[in-house]
């Protein structure tokens, strides 16, 4: 599938990737507290953190524990245990929000923006958001859909200028 044509001119000359809209972003916000923002509206989805970081701090506090009470094994074995149920009950966590990002994922993947009319459109081009709506989406995937992109008036085919 080629790149859409935007709903609002019709024109898919000023259509580009979202990702693409990032990595430019990206390169100019060492320098440009504007672009910064504008990179942190059009990056990726985060993922979840790995499983496993709270088991390595509770074996450092239970061994911490075992050395400062005389080497009493009951501490280490404490320690060991509370990580352990916590990283379980955190697994379950894990799989749904990798679930939940990979569904973000293939929109953010998918998605174009139109730079005339700073709008993003969504998968198959019917649908269009602010990019400020479309980060909410990839946060809270049961937020409502975007309504679908119907072409203005005439008199305002223009988008508004900029303060």
């Amino acid at each position: 599938m080629g790149k859409p044509a935007c709903p609002w001119c019709g024109d898919s000359f000023s259509v580009i990737k979202v990702s693409t809209v990032y990595r430019y972003y990206q390169r100019l916000a060492p320098t440009d507290d504007t672009a910064r923002a504008r990179a942190v509206l059009f990056a990726p989805p985060f993922g979840p953190h790995q499983p496993g970081r709270w088991l390595l701090l509770a074996i450092l506090c239970g061994g911490a524990l075992w050395l400062a009470t005389g080497f009493a094994v009951v501490w280490l074995v404490l320690g060991l245990c509370l990580g352990v149920m916590g990283e379980i009950a955190l697994l379950f966590e894990y799989d749904h929000r990798r679930a939940t990002l990979q569904a973000a994922m293939d929109c953010w993947r998918s998605a174009y923006y139109c730079g005339t009319h700073d709008r993003v459109l969504l998968a198959d081009a019917t649908h269009a958001c602010s990019p400020e709506e479309f980060v909410r989406r990839l946060y809270r995937p049961g937020a409502p859909e975007p309504v679908p992109a119907a072409p203005p008036a005439l008199s305002a085919a223009r988008p508004p200028q900029l303060g």
